[in-house]
């Protein structure tokens, strides 16, 4: 959840990789917290983990079939939301099998909790269509946050430049690399941090000083407040727009094609009027690649006509062949929904060789 420490989610992410372990199909696991590698997401709630199977020909189970059996492990840890996903299917295009898109914000009005509820409503619309599952997303506006409010007038009564007090707190409670030395053939970065012990608690803040122009010593509580609030972990933008990364997978028996569908047809339903959708990786082609297989399957009927035109001398008898093509077609989507499979790009291939045999 928001507001996880680093070494929550690491151990969190310890807990999943002991699960992965324990299956006889994984070969290692390699965990990283701070990071989730979907969407690019960084803050101290969201981890990964990369598991590494077993060459297809040494393990009898499919990789759907482990993401499974994980999901169904994976219930045991508590407090942490686990997704799963294949590779993609062109390496370098996404981080993750299945599709990629972006909730885009066009109103430019920089309402981040707008976009909160936006993303909200959009995602629950998602989650009733029976062809997507595995739905992700790692924008949230609800992050516990101190917002430091400065009191120009009392800065400059007590002779302190705002610019320097910022640039001193971010050395403080950040870091600087002023510089470096080499040492036994190896160089050494030195970096400018106050110790843990003195930046731990809002409270420490309190004790923390910066100099005026008279090169006195004064306070930040003096002229700086701390106050609470919630916000955004960190500011996504795609194609200047502000914007919410959301990854998904098609349910079984669904194809990419058929969820995409479905996710226009939701965003069209349930996005109010300045908000669109943008895709990203594979689903970008696919998503803009429009009635490509139609026009395709209308020049292999026509290819097999003229074949067999040649083949006969007569244009009136292939019409024979021809129309049993329905029939065939009717089959094999009336087999493919029998056996639960996608009409992905490989039953679609296997349509064209059926028009060629029948």
């Amino acid at each position: 959840p928001p507001g996880s420490t680093l070494e929550y989610t690491n151990s969190k992410a310890h807990e999943l990789q002991a699960i992965c372990k324990s299956l006889e199909e994984v070969v290692s696991v390699s965990s990283l917290a701070g990071y989730e590698v979907l969407t690019e997401g960084r803050g101290s709630n969201a981890g990964t983990c990369i598991i590494n199977l077993k060459p297809w020909a040494d393990r009898k189970l499919t990789s759907k079939q482990i993401i499974e059996e994980l999901e169904e492990k994976g219930k045991k840890i508590a407090n942490v939301k686990l997704e799963f996903y294949e590779p993609p299917a062109v390496p370098g295009f996404g981080a993750a099998g299945g599709f990629t898109l972006n909730l885009l914000d066009k109103t430019n009005s920089g309402d981040y909790d707008r976009l909160g509820k936006v993303k909200d409503d959009f995602m629950a619309a998602l989650g009733k269509r029976k062809e997507l599952k595995g739905l992700f997303t790692f924008f949230a506006n609800n992050y516990p946050q101190y917002e430091l409010v400065i009191d120009n007038s009392v800065a400059m009564q007590k002779g302190v430049s705002i610019a320097d007090a910022m640039n001193n707190l971010s050395i403080v409670i950040g870091s600087t690399w002023e510089q470096g030395f080499v040492r036994f053939g190896q160089f050494y970065k030195v970096y400018v941090q106050a110790l843990p012990e003195f930046r731990r608690f809002p409270t420490d803040f309190e004790n923390l000083f910066v100099k005026n122009d008279k090169g006195e010593m004064v306070p930040y509580s003096a002229f700086m407040k701390l106050k609470k609030q919630q916000g955004l972990n960190e500011i996504g933008r795609y194609n200047l727009y502000l914007t919410a990364a959301i990854q998904g997978a098609p349910a079984p028996g669904f194809s990419t094609g058929e969820a995409i569908t479905a996710i226009k047809q939701v965003a069209a339903e349930t996005l109010p009027r300045g908000y669109d959708i943008g895709w990203q990786g594979l689903s970008y082609d696919e998503a803009n690649k429009g009635n490509t297989a139609t026009y395709i399957f209308l020049i292999v009927v026509a290819f097999v006509y003229l074949v067999l035109v040649g083949q006969y001398e007569s244009f009136i008898i292939p019409l024979g062949v021809i129309l049993s093509l329905p029939i065939g077609i009717c089959g094999s989507f009336l087999f493919l929904k029998a056996m639960g499979l996608a009409n992905d790009v490989y039953a679609q291939i296997g349509l064209v060789m059926l028009v060629g045999l029948l």
